[in-house]
C-alpha cells in the first residue's frame, strides 16, 4: 500500500485506462464524473472498486485528498495480503 495525496482538479483516474490499483479515500472527496452525472466520493469511498477491466469514468479530486493505494491487477493482489496476515494456507 502506498500513500497518495493529490491536489484539487488532479485526474486520478481517467476513462478506459486500465484499473491496476484502488484508490481508498483517507482525507478529502473525488468526482466520479460519467457523461453528465457527477457523484462525489468521500472519505472512505474507494475509487475503482466497481469497475471491471477498464475504468468506467474520470475521477478528479474534488479537493485537496490523500488516498491509500492497492495494487489490483488480479483478484490475487486483493487475497494474497489478507492470507499473510492470517498465516492460513490453502
Amino acid at each position: 500500500m502506498e500513500v497518495l495525496k493529490v491536489q484539487k482538479g488532479q485526474v486520478v483516474a481517467k476513462k478506459n485506462d486500465k484499473v491496476k490499483e484502488w484508490y481508498f479515500i483517507q482525507e478529502g472527496s473525488v468526482i466520479q464524473k460519467y457523461a453528465f452525472v457527477e457523484l462525489e466520493l468521500k472519505q472512505n469511498g474507494i475509487v475503482g472498486i466497481l469497475e471491471n477491466d477498464r475504468f468506467l469514468c474520470d475521477y478528479i479530486a474534488a479537493e485537496d485528498s490523500v488516498l491509500a493505494v492497492f495494487l489490483c491487477e488480479s483478484s490475487e493482489d486483493l487475497f494474497y495480503p489478507m492470507i499473510l496476515r492470517s498465516g492460513d494456507i490453502f
